[in-house]
């Protein structure tokens, strides 16, 4: 249901466009399209559906409903999202308080951002992951 470049793709989506399924990730263009509110609104939905179709993904359908179900029976949609954001939050605290050990002196250089001209140290867990992130990405394993 994600995107049909991955072995995942099974033809299965809950949009059809003139006979054609459109693949999770191709909604954003489809509702941006000359429907910016209509996005707006449908945005979070896709990022719901987008975190549990790549938790998903992580392991094998078995894996994951044993992860979420209870007595042997599937979580509600909306129990998964929530689990899993729980977890995420988890996960992004865990990551500051690596990034704040690893980096030590040199951590107030890099995990900033500027608004209204005036640089700030980020304090939120989710916006150090997500920087933590591009810097791996960056210099690898061997991040300064």
């Amino acid at each position: 249901m994600w995107g049909n470049h991955t072995h995942h793709w099974q033809g299965n989506s809950v949009i059809m466009i003139q006979g054609h399924l459109i693949v999770l990730d191709l909604w954003p263009q489809l509702y941006r399209y000359g429907h910016n509110d209509q996005w707006k609104g449908t945005k979070s939905r896709w990022m719901d559906w987008r975190n549990v179709v790549k938790r998903y993904w992580q392991g094998s359908p078995d894996e994951f409903w044993a992860e979420f179900s209870t007595n042997g029976k599937p979580m509600r949609f909306t129990t998964i999202v929530q689990k899993l954001c729980e977890e995420c939050v988890w996960v992004h605290a865990a990551i500051a308080e690596h990034a704040w050990r690893k980096y030590g002196f040199y951590f107030t250089d890099l995990f900033t951002y500027w608004k209204g001209g005036e640089e700030h140290l980020m304090m939120k867990p989710s916006a150090i992951a997500k920087r933590y992130e591009e810097l791996a990405d960056h210099w690898g394993e061997g991040c300064p």
